[in-house]
């Protein structure tokens, strides 16, 4: 072991507790999670009479896992998860071409430099080797070394011409996907959401009448003002009715809807309680019954049912009168034509409100739609201060993952000169994991910060599939910034810094061959999450979170049937760390071949995983109708780019100047289909010509498909039904009341049923759906397409 570089035991000792650590996870499912189905709603709380919950052994429920389609994801999360399994799975292809593209690279830079001493480890098959910058920091050598810096030249070329056809390939096929889902038009595709209305425009009629003079009468079927159930109706007293104001004002208890019904489950809860305690009490014997009971277990539950009458008519009091308007209202049209046109025409510009496509109920998080700002000042303020708090977060964590890179390689160099035997192994292989698992907690960390300030300071981030799209565009880009180009130039600085030995220029030199060196930690730490990821999908750890819960707090079934519930599929982490693999392959293919091997084993494996999560773990309650893939998209080509801009830096750094110029076009392949996806998207996604919805032409064709008096109908369901409203606002006399309650407080889900939309939601009718009309009505379409705009 003493003869082993350090940077190779630094990645053992954290590669080899990877696999035992998956060993002892998958024994452990094996033995108390996987059985036959009894565990069902743990190992698929989504699905559990899919064949991965009724698995009745560790080997038929990996080949359940491993034989999960593309049917099953779409099944089980509709577009959404589809599409985010293809972007992972258009990662792989181009990952598995770069790592054909990087073998020959390697066995090129692993034959010793000429004049050069030989690097061992990761060093001797990495761009540094074949420049010998590490060790020789004098002359280079001529001879062979022109021809072994070609191989990066040659490399860095092949990077986009063989891998952005894969990304121009998934993105047509994507584009067709999202022209499908707009085709089957679901009843949210008929309403907008408008949000900035100022206290003059908060009036139903008010809005009807301004949609209806640019679009016609009859246009508009109805108006649903959103109001903000936080805050407590005027005229509203809970208790006894007193002469005093003070007392008025003392016993006012909580304030708006949602508080009400928050209570009004709680008080639920207690009740269900006293009637476990009621029977425990009638089944005990006298001697275990208290000596002096304060309270009969009779007289408990009498007030504890009490309590539940009293909050219900809190409850029923506060949604007999209007809540506060906000600025904020759904407006439902009766054709898809005329949302689409509402949608994407400039109507708002007469205002100040912003109009958009309405997203399904599930989708919206009402607390912050509610609490919208409305004055352009109070949303830039907003603005502001959550740019502030990203930049000093950015900061904060750019020191300490530069610091715990640049303290593993000075403990390693440290150890390397002073120390020998079984302790000099022993600091090597701490000073590689500790720093790896240090970094990557703190990394994860940062998406859920990011999804909070979103949250509070965002003014667009008001449904989910917003708030997560957000929170992927700013943690990908504290991957791509913070997570790896600062410690890359931190540890290289270091490098170059301790071993320039009172040379100054040669400084960029070392920092460009210090560069294919660290390739090492930056697979360490792909290694590190892919533990993550391998053992959350054996479920073990849910498992033991479910026994304890239900030994320690639960007490009740309906208690114990919350435990179940799928948890909302969350993509923003996901993303992130599926780029920031990717981004590890694109710099290191040319430069150090052996990381894209292990990035494409990441991503092999995290596609298995991905689709587990989101096909029978996790449900989505939520649907962006594939607004997410463009942003991968973009987000793939930055990263080619980026990764191109980084081998150019290399060349010039350590003076192949040669190189350095033959290697700049290779900025314009990446430009070139930069401009081919932003073309498609204008001029094909259903998302960059109407804003997620069908264009005006074939969704006039589409609203002749679908008689008047179903779509009449739908909307008289969104009115009765409260479709359009948060679940706290729902029909309380409706009979399924405390049953959603007993079952987790779920009213969303008996929502879900009563609503007439699609065969998903298993709902007892819905609308046709029917392809587009035949060509020869084209004209027809046209015409009427001119007349809604």
């Amino acid at each position: 072991m003493a003869a082993v570089p350090g940077s190779v035991k630094q990645f053992l000792a954290v590669a080899v507790p990877v696999v035992l650590n998956f060993v002892v996870f998958l024994i452990l499912a094996a033995c108390l999670v996987i059985n036959g189905g009894k565990n069902s709603r743990i190992v698929a709380p989504h699905k559990p009479k899919s064949k991965v919950g009724q698995a009745k052994g560790v080997c038929s429920w990996l080949s359940a896992v491993i034989g999960l389609s593309m049917k099953d994801v779409e099944d089980g999360g509709g577009l959404e998860a589809v599409l985010q399994v293809k972007r992972l799975q258009m990662r792989i292809r181009m990952c598995f071409v770069w790592m054909l593209l990087g073998a020959p690279i390697a066995a090129v830079y692993a034959l010793n430099p000429l004049g050069g001493e030989t690097e061992l480890g990761f060093d001797r098959i990495t761009f540094q080797n074949a420049n010998h910058l590490h060790k020789n920091t004098g002359i280079h050598s001529n001879g062979d070394r022109w021809w072994k810096n070609l191989a990066l030249v040659v490399g860095a070329y092949l990077l986009p011409l063989l891998a952005l056809p894969i990304v121009d390939s998934y993105d047509e096929e994507a584009t067709e996907l999202m022209a499908e889902d707009a085709i089957r038009a679901p009843l949210e595709h008929y309403a907008v959401m408008i949000t900035g209305l100022d206290d003059h425009a908060r009036d139903e009629t008010k809005l009807k009448n301004v949609f209806e003079s640019a679009l016609g009468a009859g246009s508009v079927l109805g108006v649903e003002l959103v109001r903000d159930l936080s805050v407590k109706p005027d005229g509203i007293f809970d208790e006894a009715e007193s002469s005093s104001v003070t007392s008025k004002l003392a016993s006012s208890g909580p304030g708006g809807v949602r508080q009400r019904f928050a209570a009004l489950a709680a008080a639920f809860k207690a009740a269900k309680r006293a009637d476990l305690a009621l029977e425990a009490s009638k089944e005990a014997t006298e001697s275990k019954m208290p000596k002096v009971p304060t309270k009969s277990p009779e007289e408990v539950q009498g007030d504890a049912y009490s309590k539940v009458a009293k909050k219900q008519e809190a409850l029923n009091r506060a949604l007999a009168l209007e809540s506060k308007k906000t600025g904020a209202a759904i407006v439902m049209f009766a054709s898809i034509a005329k949302a689409t046109a509402a949608a994407t025409a400039p109507l708002g510009l007469r205002h100040s409100w912003t109009v958009s496509p309405s997203p399904e109920p599930r989708d919206i998080l009402w607390p912050i739609l509610e609490k919208l700002p409305v004055s352009q000042g109070e949303i830039d303020q907003k603005a502001s201060v959550g740019a502030r708090i990203k930049t000093s977060l950015y900061v904060f964590w750019a020191l300490i993952l530069a610091g715990l890179v640049i303290a593993a390689q000075f403990i390693l160099k440290i150890a390397d000169q002073n120390l020998s035997g079984g302790l000099k192994t022993l600091i090597e292989l701490i000073s590689g994991l500790v720093p790896t698992l240090i970094a990557s907690i703190m990394m994860s960390l940062v998406a859920t910060i990011l999804r909070a300030v979103n949250a509070a300071t965002r003014f667009d981030c008001w449904s989910e599939s917003k708030l997560q799209l957000q929170t992927q565009r700013d943690f990908v880009t504290f991957i791509q910034m913070i997570g790896f180009i600062v410690p890359l130039l931190g540890t290289s600085l270091f490098s170059g810094i301790s071993e320039m030995g009172g040379r100054p220029l040669k400084i960029f030199s070392l920092i460009a061959g210090n560069v294919p060196v660290v390739a090492y930690y930056f697979a360490m730490l792909c290694l590190v999450k892919m533990a993550v990821f391998l053992n959350a999908s054996t479920r073990f750890v849910p498992w033991i979170v479910f026994h304890v819960m239900n030994k320690l707090f639960c007490k009740t079934d309906f208690e114990r049937e919350a435990l179940f519930k799928a948890k909302p599929a969350n993509f923003a982490p996901w993303t992130g760390w599926e780029t920031f693999v990717f981004l590890v392959a694109a710099v290191y293919t040319p430069v150090a071949p052996y990381a894209t091997a292990i990035a494409w084993i990441y991503l092999s494996l995290a596609v298995i995983a991905l689709k587990l999560q989101v096909a029978v773990v996790d449900k989505t309650p939520f649907a962006s109708h594939g607004a997410s893939w463009r942003v991968g998209v973009q987000q793939t080509v930055t990263v080619v780019f980026l990764a191109n801009a980084l081998h150019i830096g290399i060349l010039l750094f350590s003076n192949n100047l040669i190189h350095f110029v033959c290697t700049l076009p290779v900025l314009a392949i990446d430009s070139f289909f930069a401009a081919k996806f932003d073309h498609r998207y204008k001029t094909k996604n259903v998302h960059g010509k109407a804003k997620g919805r069908l264009p005006l032409v074939e969704a006039s064709n589409l609203d002749k498909t679908r008689p008047d008096h179903l779509i009449q109908q739908a909307a008289d369901a969104v009115q009765s039904n409260k479709l359009f409203s948060p679940q706290q606002a729902v029909n309380l006399a409706s009979p399924y009341l405390f049953d959603t309650l007993a079952q987790g407080e779920d009213i969303t889900e008996r929502q879900i049923q009563m609503r007439a939309w699609e065969d998903r939601y298993n709902s007892p009718e819905k609308l046709p759906v029917v392809a587009l009309e035949a060509p020869n009505k084209q004209a027809a379409g046209d015409a009427e397409a001119k007349d809604v705009a």
